[in-house]
């Protein structure tokens, strides 16, 4: 009884951190799981506001009610006799590409670099394939190789499309991108990256060392 007690606690603990328009959507969608699997569903998993439901929520905490309603929407068309787990859940949160008319990454950089020469005058298949375009820039789509572009381009095409994914308006997206001269999405996680980098080599004190030897010997301490 005690740890029964102890249980429920720490859920409505818990639980005070779900927003709550995933609240609401994750009632809905744990009733309707209910109709769906009959009392198997309740023996596994719960009711509202159980232990499941609460690490179900928190999972999906940072989703929007539309997207965990177009998640349930896509798991109603899969072939299940019984859900699996969060995790797979949250995958049906998100509408694939072909959903979103969007090529994959390498026909999107082929793409780009076979467009790079007329911009302005080419039929594009998607808006964002051109917006990660012009964020790598179309004079270096044209001029540098494909293994100092293609990385670039990726992760330009592959942030517009998380945003996407989630539901962003195109044009807004195109709206909060970097101008003209500014530094790229990719340049911006690569300096962040970077600069990490640098933090926790001179954290661990590998910023002092004169060669590979010194360097060495300071990685066999630490292993000790």
């Amino acid at each position: 009884m005690k740890q029964t007690e102890q249980q429920t606690s720490t859920d409505e603990e818990r639980a005070c951190h779900i927003r709550p328009e995933v609240d609401n959507a994750m009632t809905i969608v744990w009733k309707r799981m209910g109709e769906l699997f009959g009392a198997s569903f309740v023996r596994q998993f719960g009711n509202v506001g159980g232990s499941a439901f609460v690490t179900w929520s928190l999972g999906l905490n940072d989703l929007s009610y539309q997207q965990i309603e177009s998640g349930f929407k896509r798991f109603l068309r899969q072939d299940r006799s019984m859900p699996g787990n969060y995790k797979d859940f949250r995958k049906c949160c998100f509408p694939s590409l072909d959903e979103l008319g969007l090529p994959d990454q390498d026909k999107a950089y082929k793409e780009a670099c076979d467009k790079s020469d007329y911009p302005d005058t080419s039929s594009w298949s998607h808006l964002a394939v051109r917006m990660a375009a012009k964020q790598t820039g179309y004079f270096e789509l044209r001029n540098e190789s494909e293994s100092v572009t293609k990385h670039k381009f990726i992760n330009n095409y592959k942030y517009v499309v998380s945003r996407l994914m989630k539901g962003e308006n195109i044009i807004d997206i195109q709206d909060c991108l970097p101008k003209p001269g500014e530094v790229s999405i990719a340049d911006q996680s690569k300096n962040y990256h970077d600069i990490y980098q640098q933090e926790n080599i001179k954290k661990s004190g590998f910023d002092n060392l004169k060669n590979p030897n010194d360097a060495l010997s300071k990685i066999k301490g630490m292993l000790k």
